[in-house]
């Protein structure tokens, strides 16, 4: 869908920014999706939907899934944290941040 885009970055990282930008619009606890808003799993949910349509059609975004959550620092473990009481949607951003940053930093052809 994004050729040139993942040509020149990762599939991971793409899908790490473009989950960015919806946690960035709309913040949510406790639920994937709600009026709009987006936890931290349905927003990369949503981005890997957007970013690799040929996987998710052929239901093989586990690997991303897990790659993604992992970058993220703590894997299959991210929904927990998203809805600890007290978080901010600040600070699902700056996890986003170092995720995006850690990938950037690595050797292009990952994703």
């Amino acid at each position: 869908m994004f050729d040139a885009e993942i040509e020149e970055k990762s599939r991971d990282l793409i899908v790490l920014e473009r989950a960015r930008e919806k946690i960035a619009r709309g913040w949510c606890q406790n639920r994937w999706r709600k009026d709009g808003a987006v936890c931290i799993v349905g927003a990369i949910a949503d981005a890997i939907d957007d970013v690799d349509q040929v996987a998710v059609r052929r239901g093989h975004n586990c690997t991303h899934w897990i790659d993604l959550m992992d970058a993220l620092g703590a894997p299959r473990a991210d929904a927990i944290w998203n809805d600890a009481r007290g978080r901010t949607q600040a600070e699902v951003l700056a996890r986003f941040d170092s995720a995006i940053a850690r990938l950037s930093a690595q050797p292009a052809g990952r994703g």
